[in-house]
């Protein structure tokens, strides 16, 4: 027999006893019962969700240039940094061929190679000399 048919039997003994006062605790022992269960099972959500947010945490790897990477990802998928550090979202990055990427979701634009960005902006501008 569970808890709530042990109240439930509770009730109708102190019903049949004509026992209002023990039949008014009863059914708040009841109540508080159902809502212990409900915190109970809203707190497993809670740590099952902080649990998957740990697990994903610790597989990012960050990089200086503001974008994050999945640790053991053979293809190094870009990922928006931005987004993970404001909402935990995991949303891949738009790579340029110029070493810039960008977030299709938060419209973030940065780098993930200053070398190649350099070489494409910085090395074709002439040097201005004073006269």
């Amino acid at each position: 027999m569970g808890w709530y048919e042990a109240i439930k039997d509770g009730i109708n003994a102190a019903q049949k006893a004509d026992n209002i006062p023990l039949v008014n605790n009863l059914i708040e022992a009841q109540k508080q019962i159902l809502d212990l269960i409900n915190e109970n099972n809203k707190l497993k959500i809670e740590n099952s969700e902080l649990k998957a947010k740990k697990n994903l945490t610790d597989k990012i790897e960050r990089h200086k240039d503001a974008y994050i990477t999945l640790k053991g990802d053979s293809q190094k998928l870009i990922y928006c940094s931005n987004c993970f550090d404001t909402n935990q979202r995991l949303i891949q990055a738009q790579t340029d061929e110029d070493g810039t990427y960008w977030c299709p979701s938060c419209k973030y634009r940065g780098y993930y190679d200053m070398e190649i960005y350099n070489r494409k902006y910085h090395e074709d501008i002439e040097p201005e000399y004073i006269i």
